[in-house]
């Protein structure tokens, strides 16, 4: 029997990219200055990752811990870094459907957002202290106030959702937290000449982190194993879709 799904597959990507160059057309038109088309940099099970999403993904870099760092912020390196996330997402956003993950309220996207306030540089000096200053951080990266808590959210629900999954079943027995102390926490402080605290104040710290060391190990391997059962294309620059 005659499959027409790869003719389908192809005339919706050539529908898709027609009505993407047809609404960059009129948006060029009410210009002054030109502007760079956007274009597909990736397919995901066939689903389009655009040159857009890069460059947002690499604005929103700023914002989170362990990625605003010189080595993430500048460079070839941060962009390859920045489509890879965009492509371990999608992989993970397919897999919501079996599980969703709890929502998070309005509460809590707005207790997240202030702390990431006291950590991030651009805040500094109490600039993100009233919503005038934290609205002029936010359009220096491109974002307004509301598209970037939208943005925060997904994040959030994407961690709880990764935190749900693999979180069950995971026990980190008393001799991890004490082998964590002694031989990796302790050395810190001697070495700085400082006398360690005890471990009863810290063990629920150790705990935590050596949890979400088990829960990065187990996720690492779970998206190698979705790469490998997804469809996953990452496009040359200047490469067209057939």
């Amino acid at each position: 029997m005659f499959d027409a799904s790869p003719i389908r597959t192809s005339t919706a990507r050539a529908a898709l990219m027609l009505c993407a160059s047809f609404i960059f057309a009129m948006y060029l038109c009410a210009q002054e200055t030109p502007v760079v088309l956007d274009h597909i940099v990736a397919l995901v099970n066939d689903e389009p990752i655009l040159e857009s999403d890069v460059q947002q993904e690499l604005h929103m870099a700023t914002f989170v811990p362990g990625l605003s760092n010189a080595h993430e912020a500048s460079g070839e390196n941060a962009r390859t870094n920045a489509i890879a996330r965009l492509i371990d997402r999608a992989l993970i956003s397919a897999q919501e459907q079996w599980q969703t993950p709890t929502a998070v309220t309005d509460a809590e996207l707005s207790a997240d957002i202030t702390e990431l306030q006291r950590r991030i540089p651009d805040c500094a000096q109490n600039k993100c202290a009233t919503p005038e200053g934290w609205a002029a951080v936010l359009k220096s990266h491109g974002f307004t106030p509301s598209g970037f808590s939208e943005r925060w959210r997904t994040r959030m629900t994407m961690l709880r959702f990764i935190e749900q999954r693999f979180r069950v079943g995971i026990r980190i027995r008393p001799e991890e937290i004490d082998n964590y102390y002694r031989t990796v926490l302790t050395p810190q402080y001697v070495a700085v000449h400082a006398t360690p605290p005890p471990l009863s104040s810290v063990s629920n710290r150790i705990e935590q982190l050596l949890l979400e060391q088990h829960i990065s190990s187990l996720l690492e391997d779970w998206l190698k194993q979705l790469r490998t059962e997804g469809n996953v294309r990452i496009l040359a620059p200047g490469e067209d879709l057939p």
